[in-house]
């Protein structure tokens, strides 16, 4: 995770974001320590209807205009 985080802020991006399958209590609880945050935002997936929720990084604050 600390490599994808140093990519993205050499990237100049502002968050970095995930889909994690429901039911992947363990991953979840790891992505939250790691600093992202449920956004609620959910898909499904095509090949077998698993459900998955978007989980955010945000790596600096949008300037404000």
């Amino acid at each position: 995770m600390n490599a994808v985080r140093r990519a993205a802020v050499a990237d100049d991006a502002r968050t970095v974001s995930l889909w994690l399958l429901d039911g992947n209590h363990v991953a979840g609880d790891l992505y939250v320590c790691a600093g992202f945050t449920r956004t609620g935002e959910r898909q499904v997936l095509p090949r077998d209807a698993s459900q998955t929720e978007r989980y955010a990084l945000t790596l600096r604050a949008v300037p404000a205009s």
